[in-house]
Parts: structure tokens; sequence; C-alpha cells
């Protein structure tokens, strides 16, 4: 769910288009994930990459969303999540063209096992917290 054009800012060293259809390839390793934000897209991709997660495929991942708490995506990442950063403030996105704000605030999720190294980077950005059962 990325461009080439995007990818010259994040150098991924593999991303998919929606060309490619990324819902459909195997995710594996260390996985970023900004996904649509469109309701119906952005469930596709917490379920893909929760069932990636558990299945031990993706090893780590950090999810960038909106702060829908009450969806049943956010609950579907977060009850996977080791951890979650709230920024402070609305993150700004970029574009080729401008820059861009969300109507609503974000969610900096994280699957893996390295939670220390997570909220000892993230916290300079907001609010962190591990998360438990």
């Amino acid at each position: 769910a990325s461009n080439p054009v995007a990818n010259d800012r994040v150098r991924a060293a593999v991303f998919y288009t929606a060309e490619d259809d990324g819902l459909a390839k195997d995710w594996t390793g260390v996985v970023w994930m900004n996904p649509p934000y469109e309701s119906s897209l952005v469930d596709k991709f917490a379920n893909k990459l929760a069932s990636s997660f558990e299945s031990g495929e993706v090893t780590a991942a950090i999810v960038l969303v909106n702060n829908g708490t009450e969806t049943k995506w956010f609950q579907c990442l977060a009850a996977r999540a080791s951890a979650i950063c709230f920024p402070k403030g609305r993150v700004k996105f970029w574009h080729p063209r401008k820059e861009a704000v969300p109507l609503q605030g974000q969610a900096v999720l994280y699957l893996g096992g390295d939670t220390e190294a997570f909220v000892a980077e993230f916290s300079a950005f907001g609010f962190c917290m591990e998360v438990s059962e």
C-alpha cells in the first residue's frame, strides 16, 4: 500500500503498491505498516498483520494508524501489541506536493519482543505504555 515516490523517503527494502496487491503477498520479518485509512481496507491490513505475526512470519511490526480504539481493527492490533505510543499531536503526513494533517489523532503500535527499545525511541513523540493482558 505504498508507491515509489513515498519509498524514496522511506527506503524500504520491499514495498507493495496498490497494483501489487500487498494483501495477497506473504509478509515476513520486520514490518512497518501505515495502512490505507479507508475502513474496509484498514480492517483487511490489520487482520493480515495479526495473522502474519501470530504465525511467526512477521517477527516484529510497527503500525501507524488513527487512534480509533473502539474499532475492531484497532482492538485486533492492540490485542497483539506489546506497547503503544499515543503521539502528543497529530502526525503530519508527507506528500510530494503538500503536507497533510489528519482529522484525528494517531497511535503507533508495536508488535514484538523488544518493548523496552520501542518505548525508549517513541517516548519522545508521546505517551507510551506497555500492553498487558
